[in-house]
C-alpha cells in the first residue's frame, strides 16, 4: 500500500497547525490509520459509511456529509487548511475545490495531490486560478501536488460543478422522474447491466416472494424498475449516503414500501430475503478491486433465506461463476449479451 499522493498530504498536515479538513474519497480507508496522530485537530467529510465507520473506530472526528463545508456545529475552531486526494469523478474535485476557496479564512492553505493520468495538473492549474495565484502543479516523483493560499481578492467564478450538491430528474420511468445527483455511482445514466438484469427477473417465475432486498442500490434503478412486480417489502441498502438520500425520495415518489439503509455490503441489516437484486461494484476509486465482488457474495449469502434466490449482473470478465461457488450451491447463467451476463445463485452455503 503506497500513494505517494497520500503521504504527501500526510506529510503536509504534519507540518501544519491548526485545525483542518480532509474531504475523505473512496481510497481514503487504507491511510486512516495514518491520520490517528492528528486526530485533536482534523475532521473527516464522507460519504461512505464505510469510512466512515473505520474513522470512528480509529477515534478520528468524521461525518457523514457529501463533500459540504463542515457546519458551525461541527467544528471546534476555524479551519486553517483543507486537504484533498483527487478522485474519480470531476464533479465532486471540482464542488470541494471550489468548497475550500469559498470557506477557508484569509491565509488558509489548500493542499491537492494526485497522479499525472487522474488529471491532477488540470484541476491544479483550474485551483490556481480560482484562488489568483499563478502556480502549478509539482511533481513529485509518480504524483503531483499543489498548495494554495487563501487571498483577499474576490474569487472568480467557481469551477463547474454541475450542481454537485443538488438532486435532479434525470429521466423519466413510466411516466415518473427519477431523481439523481453526482456523487452516484452511474447517477446520470441507465446502467446497462441493470437493464438486463430487470429484462431477466421481470421475465422469471417468481412467486411467494415477501420481501426484496436491492444490493448496492444506487439510486434504486433495480428496484424502481420492478415495482410493479408483487415482492413483498423493499429493502434498498448502499454505501454512499448521497444514493440513499435519492433512492430514498424515489421510492418515496413511486410509493414503494420498505427502507432504504445506509450500510456497508448490508452490514447490519437484520432480515433475511427471498429474492436479492445486486449489480456489484468492481472499481475502488481509480483501480479495480477485485475483493468487492466477492464481498457482495459473501453479503448476499448471509442475507438470502434457504430457498430465496440473487440475481447478479457484472461485466462479462469477471469470473462471477466461479467466485460463487465459495457461497452458494447452485450458480446458473440466465443471460449473456457479450458485455454482461446475469447469474441466479441458490442455496447459499451455511
Amino acid at each position: 500500500m503506497h500513494d505517494g499522493a497520500y503521504h504527501y498530504l500526510i506529510q503536509q498536515l504534519s507540518q501544519t497547525t491548526g485545525s483542518a479538513v480532509w474531504f475523505a474519497e473512496e481510497s481514503c480507508r487504507d491511510y486512516l490509520p495514518m491520520l490517528t496522530a492528528f486526530k485533536d485537530r482534523l475532521q473527516l467529510l464522507t460519504s461512505r459509511v464505510d469510512i466512515y465507520n473505520a474513522a470512528q473506530a480509529l477515534q478520528l472526528s468524521a461525518h457523514i456529509n457529501d463533500a459540504c463545508w463542515p457546519s458551525a456545529q461541527l467544528q471546534s475552531a476555524p479551519i486553517q487548511t483543507c486537504f484533498i486526494r483527487i478522485a474519480k469523478e470531476k464533479p465532486w474535485v471540482h464542488h470541494v475545490i471550489n468548497q475550500a476557496r469559498q470557506h477557508l479564512p484569509l491565509g488558509g492553505q489548500l493542499y491537492m495531490a494526485g497522479h499525472k493520468q487522474e488529471g491532477i495538473k488540470t484541476y491544479a492549474e483550474k485551483a490556481a486560478a480560482l484562488f489568483n495565484g499563478q502556480q502549478k502543479a509539482l511533481k513529485n516523483g509518480d504524483f503531483y501536488s499543489i498548495a494554495l493560499s487563501q487571498s483577499a481578492q474576490p474569487a472568480q467564478a467557481l469551477l463547474a460543478d454541475d450542481d454537485y450538491a443538488q438532486l435532479r430528474p434525470i429521466f423519466n420511468l413510466q411516466e415518473q422522474a427519477v431523481l439523481s445527483k453526482p456523487g452516484i455511482y452511474g447517477w446520470d445514466k441507465i446502467d446497462q447491466g441493470s437493464e438486463l438484469l430487470v429484462a431477466v427477473v421481470s421475465s422469471e417465475p417468481l412467486t411467494n416472494i415477501t420481501n426484496c432486498l436491492d444490493l448496492g442500490c444506487g439510486y434504486g434503478y433495480l428496484t424502481l424498475a420492478t415495482h410493479h412486480l408483487n415482492w413483498g417489502l423493499r429493502t434498498c441498502t448502499d454505501n454512499n449516503s448521497a444514493a440513499i438520500e435519492a433512492c430514498a425520495r424515489n421510492c418515496t415518489s413511486f410509493n414503494i414500501s420498505g427502507q432504504c439503509v445506509l450500510a456497508d455490503c448490508g452490514e447490519g441489516i437484520p432480515e433475511r430475503f427471498d429474492l436479492i437484486l445486486c449489480n456489484p461494484p468492481f472499481h475502488q476509486g481509480f483501480n479495480i478491486d477485485n475483493q468487492l465482488t466477492q464481498r457482495f457474495l459473501q453479503a448476499a449469502a448471509k442475507r438470502l433465506n434457504a430457498n430465496g434466490s440473487a440475481y447478479f449482473v457484472v461485466n462479462q470478465f469477471i469470473p462471477l461463476e466461479r467466485k460463487a461457488c465459495d457461497y452458494f450451491k447452485h450458480c446458473e447463467l440466465k443471460a449473456s449479451n457479450g458485455r454482461f451476463k446475469v447469474l441466479r445463485l441458490r442455496h447459499p452455503k451455511t
